[in-house]
């Protein structure tokens, strides 16, 4: 699983309509159409079709990364929603994000991902996904189970937050699963000499 470096250019809704379902989202119909047929060749053939789990939580508070992981491979959603969505580009889930923090990297951010804030004892630039993008809130995958338009953020101080809209403008980061037999052409995985893949 991957998850593009820098947000996109342009802020854009999760849904243009208030409404979570993410299979007919205008977000999902862009990242599938317009932002995959913008790929070279070689990219589109390296991506796979993948099961992506949209499990949904009334809450966001007091969560640790595997509550974040359990609630979104759950059924628990809002009257009408889908479980689970199969196709190639998505975005990141709460879980993601909480992980990057754990085997003592930060435990204030793993343990409660609401409270991965430098003023609630959490230092969220130890993340390597909140480094990336630290200065903008970014949609995530995950609905609000308890409202039809509510969604999980990853806010621009760290936390991971419910918000109650989808027609709110917020930043973007593409995720998507590499098919299982990519190589490693070369690199070393680090920022300074990334990997560089090959079929």
């Amino acid at each position: 699983k991957i998850v593009r470096n820098e947000k996109l250019s342009a802020d854009m809704a999760w849904n243009s309509i208030e409404e979570n379902e993410w299979g007919t989202s205008t977000l999902n119909t862009y990242l599938n159409g317009e932002y995959y047929n913008g790929l070279d060749e070689a990219s589109k053939n390296m991506v796979a079709d993948t099961k992506y789990y949209l499990g949904g939580n009334p809450d966001y508070k007091n969560l640790k990364g595997e509550d974040y992981y359990n609630f979104e491979r759950g059924t628990t959603v809002y009257p009408g929603r889908s479980f689970s969505w199969v196709g190639q580009i998505g975005l990141m889930y709460p879980s993601d994000y909480a992980y990057t923090y754990a085997l003592g990297v930060d435990n204030t951010c793993y343990t409660t991902g609401s409270n991965c804030l430098t003023d609630q004892g959490g230092i969220p630039t130890k993340g390597w996904i909140y480094n990336t993008n630290s200065n903008s809130t970014q949609w995530l995958l995950s609905p609000h189970s308890l409202d039809y338009s509510g969604n999980f953020v990853l806010s621009n101080f760290g936390g991971i937050l419910d918000y109650h809209t989808t027609k709110a403008l917020k930043s973007i980061r593409p995720t998507l699963y590499l098919i299982s037999d990519i190589k490693i052409d070369s690199g070393d995985g680090s920022e300074q000499n990334p990997y560089r893949l090959k079929l």
